[in-house]
């Protein structure tokens, strides 16, 4: 068996290397995409930070404070046009308290309005500085208010530590996507596309055992990745020791000691994504499907490495237990010059159990004839009521969505944005996946009017339901610990001058009924048959969490979601999880806005005796009496 699956691995390969995508993969792409991620990234940095040092930028502020303006300031005072469409050039905006304050606004996620506001903070502390001076004088006592109340912000951070921060936040992501990049390409050719051309039926009736067959297509994509990852190392490694790219502080440098580390956690990684992939080649049923289902998995993957990218995040037992995460955390470390001996080999033996599992899984699933000859078609496969490639599909689709023109569209209009996703985006994809797939969209999305007694219990998992995702949250922390001005930056970005009836429609209203049109009408119905109860509410749920594109709200989103597709597929009925949704989040917001706790989270026994609550009303839903028909997909297929 041992020289088959060296002469299957070899021809492999051959084979592999006359490809020119390959080659780019493997070669050019790990070679180049490390040093110009940083040389692009420096380059932009350094082009804005230029760009606004000698930009004029404009602040709303009383007419007052021109006294203290500077021409250094590079600030221009408006008595009007903050919050105003008309008036784009309007920055930021200083408000003088009545209580003898002031308060500084900007946006966060506009670096002009950033720097608009620090150089307002500044025209402050000048009049602050002046005023205090004068009390100082008037009453005789011949001292200075700046130096009496002085202030030095002393950065202990060395130059390396600031470099590797740079490096720990970019290394991680690039490197996961050219390895899994090299291991998609290389998969697809050696499974899918060797099946499609009939060569994999030829090695069998050559009387090759099929675990030689397979072992030697799982060694070549598991090389082909480990040599893109090596390579894309290699090449950062260079690039800086020869001093092409040079930062802001001086010469950046991978430490030395970081690249042994660097390569213990790259092999599992590797072994992790070859595995992965090469199920994935397997069961596609062409090589079209297995590159969107690719991008699926590249998503997920640069997901769970995307915490090493939170300089707030900081590593933890917990989080080296995660596949990828602990991966991505582990080199940031290294990058740092840190070396904590402990959590690198608890992240290093993880992975290793990682492996085990998915050689194992993927072993087992590989040696199906599925393998051999390719799934059912999509027409065959709808007929027997199997829609989870679809569903994938769905969800994958809407996720791009939401990337790449959701969030543009918000950015530009916060309100209006929203709208226009949920409605568009959300809404519009669900319908229109459904008339696509020739479903009929009552039964499929379960549009039948509630039982009254399950109607009732909604209310009551409704109002609870706010605790089991707080819950979540506090289960998550020491998973993924968040700082609390983390928090706060995050709730302040989503804090509009609104009337609260309009917060409720676009925050409350339009997400339970757009978010469940998709997620427990479309996908749930598509996915009930094919995984049962228990499997479909788990991945809708994990599909409602991914989709809010956030880390700090994957877990709690994820487990409300779960609940909700529980409450669908119990009460037969689209109305109980809208009705759910639209008070979990309408509670969420007015206590926000009503201030309703002050000090933080509510009492641990009260999120408890609400939880409990909920998931009774929740167990109690579709009990007693008679139940509507089930909406099976069988008919309508």
């Amino acid at each position: 068996m041992r020289r088959d699956v060296l002469l299957i691995l070899g021809g492999s390969l051959k084979q592999q290397l006359r490809d020119p995508l390959t080659l780019l993969a493997m070669l050019v792409i790990p070679v180049l995409l490390n040093p110009l991620a940083l040389w692009v990234t420096g380059k932009l940095q350094t082009r804005q930070a230029e760009a606004l040092r000698g930009a004029t930028l404009t602040v709303e502020a009383p007419a007052e404070l021109q006294a203290w303006v500077r021409p250094r300031d590079r600030l221009e005072l408006v008595q009007q046009g903050w919050g105003d469409e008309e008036h784009p050039e309007v920055q930021a905006q200083i408000r003088l308290l009545a209580e003898g304050g002031a308060e500084v606004r900007h946006r966060s996620t506009d670096k002009r309005s950033v720097r608009a506001g620090k150089r307002a903070s500044r025209v402050l502390r000048r009049m602050r500085q002046d005023e205090m001076d004068g009390r100082f004088e008037e009453a005789g006592l011949g001292l200075e208010y700046g130096k009496v109340c002085s202030l030095e912000k002393l950065d202990l951070a060395t130059d390396e530590e600031r470099e590797g921060g740079l490096l720990g936040r970019l290394l991680p992501l690039v490197l996961i996507f050219v390895v899994l990049n090299g291991a998609t390409l290389s998969a697809l050719d050696a499974l899918t596309g060797e099946r499609e051309r009939g060569t994999l039926e030829t090695l069998l009736a050559a009387r090759v055992e099929r675990g030689a067959v397979l072992l030697g297509k799982f060694l070549l994509v598991l090389g082909i990745s480990l040599c893109s990852g090596l390579l894309a190392v290699l090449s950062l490694w260079a690039f800086l020791a020869l001093g092409l790219y040079e930062a802001p502080t001086g010469g950046m440098q991978i430490p030395i000691g970081a690249l042994p580390v660097l390569g213990m956690l790259l092999l599992p990684l590797c072994v992790l994504v070859a595995a992965l992939m090469s199920v994935v080649a397997a069961y596609v049923p062409d090589y079209r499907s297995g590159q969107f289902a690719s991008v699926g998995l590249m998503f997920l993957a640069l997901a769970a490495a995307a915490v090493s990218a939170f300089p707030t995040i900081s590593f933890s037992p917990a989080l080296a237990l995660l596949p990828i995460s602990n991966v991505a955390m582990a080199m940031r470390e290294a990058l740092l010059g840190r070396f904590p001996v402990g959590l690198l080999c608890l992240a290093i033996v993880a992975s290793a159990v990682h492996v085990a599992l998915a050689l194992g899984l993927g072993l087992r699933l590989m040696r199906r004839e599925a393998v051999l000859l390719g799934a059912p078609g999509a027409v065959e496969r709808r007929a027997r009521g199997l829609f989870v490639p679809d569903a994938l599909g769905i969800f994958l689709l809407a996720l791009l969505l939401l990337w790449f023109l959701g969030q543009r569209v918000q950015s530009m209009h916060l309100l209006g944005g929203l709208v226009f996703t949920q409605v568009v985006l959300v809404a519009g994809l669900a319908l229109g996946a459904l008339w696509r797939l020739g479903l009929p969209l009552a039964e499929t999305l379960q549009l039948r009017a509630p039982r009254g007694r399950d109607l009732g219990l909604a209310l009551l998992a409704g109002l609870g339901a706010p605790a089991i995702s707080a819950l979540a949250a506090a289960a998550q922390q020491p998973l993924l610990p968040v700082s609390t001005r983390f928090m706060e930056s995050l709730e302040g970005a989503l804090t509009v001058d609104a009337p609260l009836w309009v917060l409720l429609a676009v925050f409350a209203l339009a997400p339970a009924v757009c978010e469940e049109l998709l997620f427990r009408g479309t996908l749930l119905g598509l996915l009930r048959r094919s995984l049962g109860p228990v499997g479909a509410c788990l991945l809708v749920g994990a599909m409602f969490g991914a989709i809010h594109l956030h880390l700090v709200r994957l877990l709690p989103t994820a487990t409300f979601g779960a609940v909700l597709a529980a409450a669908a597929l119990r009460s037969r009925s689209l109305l109980v999880p809208v009705l759910m949704h639209l008070l979990h989040n309408g509670f969420l917001l007015l206590a926000q806005q009503r201030q309703w706790f002050p000090d933080g989270d509510p009492p641990l026994a009260l999120l408890l005796g609400m939880a409990a609550l909920s998931l009774g009303a929740l167990w109690a839903m579709g009990r007693g009496g008679d139940r509507p028909p089930s909406a099976a997909l069988s008919r309508a297929a």
